[in-house]
């Protein structure tokens, strides 16, 4: 058993991911428990608001540290690395330090954590990858490119780099040009150079930076969990969307 930290992102702009990791990690052996009511406090780290994010931090390591054992796996990328590294540093108290060694990313879960016996759905043999910043940083040996050759994905082309967004620094009028050259230094021509293939971005910031990039172009990223979704038109089902 493991909890399923939903963060703030995921719950307000993609709460499809939280049923499709769930689904996930149930098929791989390691079912959840959603925890959808904490934050990890990484936007105000992030805006320097580092007083605001301590308190907010405090009150997700109280409910997280009540003698509960189990992994913490978090969709996000950003807001695991936030809980792993920033929550401790922040903090400095042996409950967040025991909080923060419970955390994994969906990809680190799935590396670490899933049965031996568990079969993704049958997986394309080429996607484009786009890999969080945070995830580079902070679980560097748990990499999605790795964990999807070893799930049978014969090419992984990676933009590796950062997609410009950068959090709220791209969305900043100021900082909008700045953004577009550093996607346009590795993501923009994988984008461009499409033909058919997933494109696979599991942080909010990335996900976002390449709908933008995409304009008219029928191009939207997937999380990881969208792409190994054992059922992911199943009426119903936790994260199911019913548009097309």
């Amino acid at each position: 058993m493991a909890i399923l930290f939903v963060d703030s992102f995921t719950r307000a702009f993609r709460p499809q991911i939280a049923g499709a990791a769930g689904r996930v990690l149930a098929d791989a052996g390691i079912p959840c428990t959603p925890q959808d009511d904490l934050c990890c406090g990484l936007t105000w780290v992030s805006t320097g608001q580092l007083s605001v994010a301590r308190q907010i931090m405090a009150r997700t390591v109280t409910a997280l540290d009540n003698g509960d054992t189990r992994p913490v796996i978090v969709a996000e990328p950003s807001c695991a690395a936030a809980l792993k590294r920033d929550m401790p540093e922040l903090l400095g108290t042996r409950a967040a330090r025991r909080v923060a060694d419970r955390v994994h990313t969906f990809t680190g879960a799935l590396t670490d954590l899933a049965d031996d016996t568990w079969t993704p759905p049958p997986l394309p043999e080429t996607v484009v990858l786009q890999t969080h910043c945070h995830e580079y940083a902070t679980f560097a040996d748990r990499r999605p490119a790795d964990l999807l050759r070893l799930l049978g994905v014969r090419t992984v082309d990676e933009a590796e780099g950062c997609c410009g967004l950068a959090g709220n620094f791209g969305l900043e009028a100021q900082h909008y040009d700045t953004s577009i050259a550093v996607a346009d230094l590795a993501l923009k021509p994988r984008l461009d150079r499409l033909d058919g293939q997933p494109v696979v971005a599991d942080g909010f910031s990335c996900a976002t930076q390449i709908d933008h990039l995409a304009g008219d172009q029928d191009i939207r990223a997937l999380h990881l969990a969208e792409l190994l979704d054992p059922a992911p038109e199943q009426p119903g089902a936790p994260g199911w969307d019913p548009t097309p």
